[in-house]
Order: structure tokens, then C-alpha cells, then sequence
């Protein structure tokens, strides 16, 4: 994934929320997203969870330092 496919796939899901997820980056930056919401909150693995709103994701994309979306690129990267 380019550095231009992320931050298109971020600032899309930012603005859109989880319905405008059309991409396969825009799928692996939700899903990445949603697994470092699940470890900031501490929601165990065994714990149903529906994953961020559409507010919770724009916030917390939009939030991020530099550090951090350089891993969350990271973790998109490694997803199968």
C-alpha cells in the first residue's frame, strides 16, 4: 500500500464513516483502526464488540499523531 493509497483510504473513511469502505485499503484501515480501538478501550478478544461508530472512527483518525499512523499504516500492511 502507497503512501497516497493510505491517506486517501483514511481521510475517506474520516470523512464517510464505515458506509464509504469500497477499496481494499479503505477495508484494511477500518479493520486496523477497529484493533487499535479494541486495544486502547482493553475489550478482551473474547468480547463481542461492533467496533467504533462512524463519530468514534473520524475521531480517532483524525486524532492520531504521526507515530501512530505510522502504525496503523503498518498493522493495514500486514493484514491478509
Amino acid at each position: 500500500m502507497t503512501q497516497v493509497e493510505f491517506d486517501t483510504a483514511v481521510v475517506t473513511l474520516e470523512r464517510n464513516g464505515r458506509a464509504s469502505i469500497r477499496t481494499e485499503y479503505e477495508e484494511r484501515v477500518f479493520v486496523s483502526a477497529y484493533q487499535m480501538m479494541r486495544q486502547r478501550l482493553n475489550i478482551p478478544d473474547n468480547e463481542d464488540w461492533e467496533g467504533p461508530s462512524d463519530r468514534e472512527l473520524a475521531e480517532l483518525l483524525h486524532g492520531i499523531d504521526r507515530r501512530q499512523r505510522r502504525l496503523l499504516k503498518q498493522i493495514a500492511e500486514r493484514l491478509d
